[in-house]
């Protein structure tokens, strides 16, 4: 139940399917772009993770860790080897 007040102080009581009903199509349509924003959304921090993740495990595997490596100072030498900073 929604409780609203009109024009002149007038407490209206409606319920919610009167409102959602309104505009169905673009109701529909502004949850279809929030629903795809948001999975666009999700999978672009998840894909972050995911090389974050792998640039730290791969610390052990790789001399060369990636981005995140460099940024850290991880990188991984032998001697002899030209570190470019």
């Amino acid at each position: 139940m929604c409780y609203l007040i009109d024009e002149s102080g007038y407490i209206q009581v409606a319920s919610a399917d009167k409102f959602l009903d309104d505009n169905t199509v673009m109701n529909k349509l502004l949850m279809v772009a929030i629903m795809v924003t948001t999975v666009m959304v999700m999978i672009f921090f998840w894909q972050r993770l995911l090389y974050l993740t792998l640039d730290v495990f791969r610390i052990n595997q790789w001399p060369n860790l990636g981005w995140m490596g460099a940024e850290l100072g991880w990188v991984r030498t032998t001697p002899g080897d030209i570190i470019k900073g």
